[in-house]
């Protein structure tokens, strides 16, 4: 009592169509996993590692990596500016991935010791390092550098301002010595009392609290002995001054 549905005609022999399947292979078609290479070039030893070289990265999953290290000497001197650095020992650690050869990712180390430079005040300088990192394409990549060079050059000369400062203290002092010297032989100062101010001229000119000290110790000293002095000498001008009165 159920009606049954007819069965569609089967289509003629001969009518049917072509359906292209694309062969599609998970594999690469040129992949080299591993390469070491050692050797010497100029002044540098040098080894090297590279992995995963391939036809197509993206496929393979996995990044180009590439590793090396190099030791020697400064293939050349090199002018910084303020100085040259004439000869160094030389330590280079690079390394760099990129997923499709165009995009890369790189840091490059550069360490420098046993550092010879041409201005003698920074032979305390042994050594320094840079830091040199690319990202983004290979043709217009972007660069940053870093080196702790600048906060060892700003030490150096610190410590050479601080040896010249010292030195204009030292030359100061002694001309204040010299001067106050003949000051003091004006004065009349002798014993004790010229052995206590010299000890006052003796101190250090950054010995602001002991010269205070001091010079309050000195102070009534010196200005007693200014004012006998001075007495002294208005009474000579007196006399003089009557002498030259006729009566």
């Amino acid at each position: 009592y159920l009606k049954s549905e007819e069965e569609p005609p089967a289509p003629p022999r001969g009518e049917g169509r072509w359906i292209k399947y694309k062969d599609f292979n998970s594999q690469v078609e040129f992949l080299v996993k591993n390469v070491d290479l050692s050797g010497e070039y100029k002044l540098n030893n040098f080894s090297a590692n590279m992995k995963n070289i391939s036809s197509d990265q993206k496929l393979l999953n996995k990044p180009f990596e590439f590793k090396l290290n190099s030791k020697g000497e400064l293939a050349k001197s090199f002018d910084l500016g303020l100085t040259k650095l004439e000869s160094a020992k030389l330590d280079i650690d690079a390394k760099a991935k990129s997923m499709d050869y165009v995009t890369i990712l790189a840091d490059t180390k550069l360490n420098y010791s046993k550092t010879k430079f041409s201005t003698k005040e920074l032979n305390d300088l042994q050594s320094f390092s840079v830091d040199i990192g690319l990202s983004e394409e290979i043709t217009s990549p972007k660069v940053k550098v870093k080196s702790d060079l600048d906060e060892k050059l700003k030490d150096v000369f610190a410590k050479v301002i601080d040896k010249k400062i010292q030195e204009y203290k030292d030359e100061l002092k002694k001309i204040i010595d010299e001067k106050t010297q003949e000051k003091l032989a004006k004065l009349g100062l002798k014993g004790k009392e010229l052995e206590s101010v010299q000890k006052l001229l003796n101190s250090s000119l950054d010995d602001f609290g002991s010269l205070d000290s001091q010079l309050g110790d000195q102070e009534d000293l010196l200005k007693s002995k200014s004012k006998d002095a001075l007495g002294g000498k208005a009474k000579e001008k007196v006399n003089d001054l009557l002498k030259s009165f006729k009566f």
